[in-house]
Protein backbone atom coordinates (compact mmCIF):
# COMPACT_ATOMS: atom_id res chain seq x y z
CA UNK A 1 0.00 0.00 0.00
CA UNK A 2 1.45 3.51 -1.25
CA UNK A 3 0.52 6.16 1.87
CA UNK A 4 0.56 10.05 1.32
CA UNK A 5 0.93 11.85 4.62
CA UNK A 6 0.12 15.66 3.54
CA UNK A 7 -1.59 18.97 4.41
CA UNK A 8 -1.50 22.74 3.01
CA UNK A 9 0.49 25.10 5.81
CA UNK A 10 -0.73 28.77 6.47
CA UNK A 11 3.17 29.75 4.93
CA UNK A 12 5.90 27.79 3.71
CA UNK A 13 7.93 28.64 7.07
CA UNK A 14 5.49 26.26 9.02
CA UNK A 15 5.80 22.69 9.07
CA UNK A 16 3.14 19.90 10.27
CA UNK A 17 4.47 18.40 13.47
CA UNK A 18 1.73 15.87 13.11
CA UNK A 19 2.89 14.36 9.67
CA UNK A 20 5.97 13.37 11.18
CA UNK A 21 4.67 11.92 13.93
CA UNK A 22 2.59 9.77 11.70
CA UNK A 23 5.85 8.99 9.76
CA UNK A 24 7.99 8.25 11.71
CA UNK A 25 5.82 5.40 13.35
CA UNK A 26 5.26 4.02 10.46
CA UNK A 27 8.10 4.37 7.69
CA UNK A 28 9.85 1.08 8.25
CA UNK A 29 6.86 -1.33 7.48
CA UNK A 30 4.87 0.82 4.91
CA UNK A 31 5.71 2.93 1.95
CA UNK A 32 4.90 6.03 3.06
CA UNK A 33 5.83 9.75 1.99
CA UNK A 34 4.95 13.06 3.05
CA UNK A 35 4.26 16.02 1.27
CA UNK A 36 3.69 19.80 2.93
CA UNK A 37 2.01 22.39 0.65
CA UNK A 38 0.30 25.73 1.78
CA UNK A 39 -2.87 27.23 0.78
CA UNK A 40 -1.49 29.96 -1.27
CA UNK A 41 -0.26 27.18 -4.00
CA UNK A 42 -2.51 26.53 -6.75
CA UNK A 43 -5.00 23.77 -5.92
CA UNK A 44 -4.56 22.48 -9.06
CA UNK A 45 -0.73 22.47 -8.97
CA UNK A 46 -1.17 20.61 -5.85
CA UNK A 47 -3.31 17.82 -7.62
CA UNK A 48 -1.25 17.00 -10.24
CA UNK A 49 1.56 16.34 -7.70
CA UNK A 50 -0.28 14.35 -5.51
CA UNK A 51 -1.84 12.40 -8.43
CA UNK A 52 1.42 11.67 -10.16
CA UNK A 53 2.70 9.18 -7.64
CA UNK A 54 -1.16 6.83 -7.73
CA UNK A 55 -1.94 6.58 -3.77
CA UNK A 56 -3.33 3.99 -2.49
CA UNK A 57 -4.15 6.12 0.65
CA UNK A 58 -4.29 9.77 1.10
CA UNK A 59 -3.78 10.71 4.83
CA UNK A 60 -4.48 14.42 5.26
CA UNK A 61 -4.13 16.76 8.38
CA UNK A 62 -7.07 19.47 8.54
CA UNK A 63 -7.27 22.92 10.65
CA UNK A 64 -9.37 25.80 10.54
CA UNK A 65 -7.34 27.26 7.54
CA UNK A 66 -7.18 24.57 5.14
CA UNK A 67 -10.10 22.03 5.50
CA UNK A 68 -11.97 24.11 2.62
CA UNK A 69 -8.90 23.56 0.40
CA UNK A 70 -8.89 19.72 1.32
CA UNK A 71 -11.75 19.22 0.53
CA UNK A 72 -12.16 21.23 -3.17
CA UNK A 73 -8.91 18.90 -3.47
CA UNK A 74 -10.36 15.77 -2.68
CA UNK A 75 -13.40 15.83 -4.98
CA UNK A 76 -10.95 16.16 -7.64
CA UNK A 77 -8.70 13.36 -6.18
CA UNK A 78 -12.23 10.93 -5.83
CA UNK A 79 -13.58 11.95 -9.42
CA UNK A 80 -9.65 10.79 -10.76
CA UNK A 81 -9.40 7.93 -8.80
CA UNK A 82 -12.24 6.70 -6.89
CA UNK A 83 -10.31 3.91 -5.52
CA UNK A 84 -7.45 6.24 -3.63
CA UNK A 85 -8.74 5.88 0.13
CA UNK A 86 -9.11 10.15 1.82
CA UNK A 87 -8.40 10.16 5.63
CA UNK A 88 -9.00 12.83 7.65
CA UNK A 89 -7.30 13.67 11.30
CA UNK A 90 -7.00 17.04 12.92
CA UNK A 91 -8.17 19.56 14.94
CA UNK A 92 -10.86 20.17 12.35
CA UNK A 93 -12.70 16.93 12.26
CA UNK A 94 -11.72 15.63 15.71
CA UNK A 95 -14.81 17.36 17.57
CA UNK A 96 -17.82 16.40 14.99
CA UNK A 97 -16.41 13.44 13.55
CA UNK A 98 -19.78 11.66 12.16
CA UNK A 99 -21.57 15.18 10.30
CA UNK A 100 -18.70 15.75 9.20
CA UNK A 101 -18.54 12.14 7.30
CA UNK A 102 -21.98 12.80 6.30
CA UNK A 103 -21.81 16.49 4.87
CA UNK A 104 -18.53 15.17 3.27
CA UNK A 105 -19.01 11.95 1.29
CA UNK A 106 -15.69 11.80 -0.48
CA UNK A 107 -13.98 11.10 3.14
CA UNK A 108 -13.66 7.24 3.67
CA UNK A 109 -11.69 7.70 7.07
CA UNK A 110 -11.38 9.98 10.18
CA UNK A 111 -8.76 9.76 12.62
CA UNK A 112 -10.15 11.26 15.96
CA UNK A 113 -7.68 12.85 18.42
CA UNK A 114 -3.75 11.68 19.05
CA UNK A 115 -3.86 9.54 15.88
CA UNK A 116 -0.07 7.68 16.20
CA UNK A 117 -1.19 4.86 17.59
CA UNK A 118 -4.55 4.47 15.29
CA UNK A 119 -2.62 4.35 12.37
Amino acid sequence: MKILLTTLNSKFIHSSLALKYLYNNIYDIADVSVREYTINENLQDIFCDIMSENYDLIAFSTYIWNVEHILKLCCDIKLANPYTKLLFGGPEVSFDSIDFMKKNDMVDYIIRDEGEIVF
